[in-house]
């Protein structure tokens, strides 16, 4: 090889490195921006990693807060079912009292018919005795 033809293959190659260079530079400049725009994604993320955390710390108080409505639920459900029972079985005992008390009233009734009639006899003895 001659040194012109060298020296025309050297151009040659320096022009091919000076382009290769350039796409080189290119393909850097964009590797810059995708790092940029990786590192913009990558705080977006972190932003929401810690959206997520705090979210989920809420919806464990929640769900703690739901088991106690649960459980406060339940005790309440018991509380009235009690109730119930009771309002029943106190209202067959406002019957049999009631029962009760007119078989009294009757009985009470029957007696005052019983004392007025033994008044009357004893009157009555009274009046033969002072007959007599």
């Amino acid at each position: 090889m001659t040194p012109s033809e060298y020296q025309d293959l050297v151009a040659f190659l320096a022009k091919k490195f000076d382009r290769i260079d350039q796409r080189f530079e290119q393909v850097d400049r964009r590797l810059d921006r995708i790092d940029e725009r990786l590192d913009r994604v990558d705080e977006r993320l972190d932003r929401v990693d810690e959206r997520l955390d705090r979210i989920e710390t809420r919806l464990d108080g929640l769900e703690t807060r739901m088991l106690q409505v649960e459980v406060g639920q339940e005790s309440l459900r018991r509380d009235v079912q009690t109730l119930a029972e009771l309002v029943t079985s106190n209202g067959r005992r406002i019957d049999d009292n009631r029962r009760a008390i007119e078989t009294l009233t009757e009985q009470v009734e029957l007696n005052t018919v019983g004392i007025r009639a033994v008044r009357d006899r004893v009157a009555a003895l009274e009046d033969h005795l002072r007959a007599v």
